[in-house]
């Protein structure tokens, strides 16, 4: 693993760190705290140096959930790419979205992910469209 970590950019470091850190606080702030004031208190947009693209944030939170210990929701992943995207000033859109379970039709299987000028930026699935979105919070 460091060998790769080695390979990258400053900057691609950067992120990759930003992202782990935020996952992290992510991870243990949806334990203690409402969803609502967790989201309000993560980073909002300011003078980040640099501006990455949307596709290596989305790149950058990926690496760090694979190499994080335990399991990383998509409620997390979201939440914490949703930070980095409004940090830099794009639009950040979070969804929630809900479908009925294969084989079984009295179980739902709920799904979050982030929209950004109508792209799936992180929690994209094949089967997307069948999620029903119960509720999507906006921020630019």
């Amino acid at each position: 693993m460091l060998h790769r970590l080695r390979k990258l950019t400053a900057d691609e470091r950067r992120l990759v760190a930003e992202a782990a850190v935020l996952l992290a606080l992510v991870r243990v702030g949806l334990l203690v705290i409402p969803f609502s004031t967790l989201r309000r208190l993560l980073p909002v947009r300011s003078r980040v140096p640099g501006k990455a693209k949307v596709a290596r944030i989305a790149w950058a939170v990926t690496a760090a959930a694979r190499r994080l210990p335990g399991c990383t929701s998509c409620l997390v992943k979201a939440l914490a790419a949703d930070a980095m995207l409004r940090r830099r000033g794009y639009p950040s859109e979070l969804r929630f979205g809900v479908r009925q379970r294969a084989n079984h039709p009295t179980t739902l299987e709920a799904h979050a992910w982030i929209v950004s000028d109508d792209i799936v930026v992180v929690g994209a699935l094949e089967d997307l469209t069948k999620y029903a979105v119960l509720q999507a919070t906006t921020s630019a």
